[in-house]
């Protein structure tokens, strides 16, 4: 009799997974139909020599503020009937911690309008933008494209602020350069050999919350993998793939943000290359260039994860409720590790016939 209750039981948890992977991927939940959008002219320039030409990064930038901007994105504006009342206390936290702070929520609409006025002059990028298959990997990629254009505070939607921003320069650590123009914070950096199960990269950055000034060289590079890496799968036929929750990851999310963030490292000569070993077990904020790099604990506080501290802790600046597009990947992960589950159960119980 047991064989019977172990598949009924495995059955009945994947049709739950497939349940909520069905609500999470429905289209009124994360698909709109993009404008038609012609194929673009190409420029005797490179992708990245038309970046820098269209948004020039200049010495005296240095000395200037991060600008006071706060952007997020939603599929609805909040007094659309399917607001998520949810969101209201934490974009309330971003904006009593930071009253003087331009507070911008844009619609899909809304960032569509913008990438396709701002980057008119580096037409790939608005034609990759349109090409993507779904509304998560658009506003994975708004939002690089929406700080190398304007600079400001980049957060979801989901994310509650614990310190006001201008503070999370402010500490004692020891700077390697004072000229800090982008703020990062480590997302995880799992000692364990199944890390692959879990992230896209062995130590990964995290891109629910970035912090710079405009036209940083690490958000060129991340805009031109992305968009090359679009035109190429388009090219092949291989655009569907960016689907799943790996390509997801790795196409927008943390994976080739992490890979962006590596090369701008690295462009200049060292002693060593900066790598994983660099930010290994890092318990203080770090600055590396004009890049602060910020410990687990600051963007992902309470998380469990290993290094994380509590939200109440000092250097603890933003907490991520993971709804949004975060809801997607959790739903995806549990609908593979029930499908795993079911396939190792039904090998145990042939194999013991």
């Amino acid at each position: 009799m047991k064989r019977p209750i172990v598949l009924l039981a495995s059955g009945a948890f994947v049709l739950c997974l497939v349940t909520l992977f069905s609500f999470f991927s429905s289209p009124d939940w994360h698909q709109w139909t993009p404008r038609p959008y012609s194929l673009p002219n190409h420029s005797p320039h490179t992708l990245r020599e038309q970046l820098n030409l269209a948004f020039p990064y200049l010495s005296n930038q240095a000395e200037s503020s991060f600008p006071s901007i706060i952007w997020q994105t939603w599929k609805t504006s909040p007094d659309a009937a399917d607001w998520p009342e949810e969101f209201n206390p934490l974009r309330k936290s971003w904006k009593d911690l930071n009253p003087s702070a331009e507070m911008r929520l844009l619609t899909d609409a809304d960032a569509a309008t913008m990438v396709e006025n701002v980057f008119k002059n580096v037409p790939d990028v608005v034609y990759a933008y349109h090409l993507l298959p779904l509304p998560i990997l658009k506003a994975d990629f708004f939002r690089y494209l929406i700080l190398l254009h304007e600079g400001g505070t980049y957060t979801d939607i989901d994310t509650e602020a614990l310190k006001p921003i201008n503070t999370w320069t402010k500490h004692g650590a020891r700077q390697l350069n004072t000229n800090v123009r982008i703020v990062i914070g480590v997302e995880a950096d799992p000692d364990r050999e199944d890390w692959r199960q879990w992230y896209a990269r062995r130590l990964q950055f995290c891109q629910w919350t970035i912090h710079s000034k405009p036209r940083h060289p690490i958000l060129v590079e991340v805009v031109a993998r992305i968009t090359e890496l679009t035109l190429a799968m388009h090219r092949e036929g291989r655009l569907g793939a960016a689907e799943s929750m790996d390509e997801i990851l790795n196409h927008t999310g943390p994976g080739i943000w992490t890979d962006a963030i590596f090369a701008y490292f690295n462009i200049a000569p060292r002693q060593g290359p900066i790598n994983n070993n660099t930010f290994f077990n890092l318990r203080e904020p770090k600055v590396v260039d004009d890049v602060l790099v910020l410990p687990i604990t600051s963007f992902s506080p309470g998380m469990g994860f290993p290094g994380s501290e509590g939200t109440d802790h000092a250097l603890a600046y933003v907490r991520h409720a993971f709804g949004g597009k975060s809801a997607m990947y959790k739903v995806q992960w549990m609908m593979t590790q029930g499908i795993r589950f079911l396939e190792n159960e039904n090998r145990r119980v042939k194999e013991n016939m």
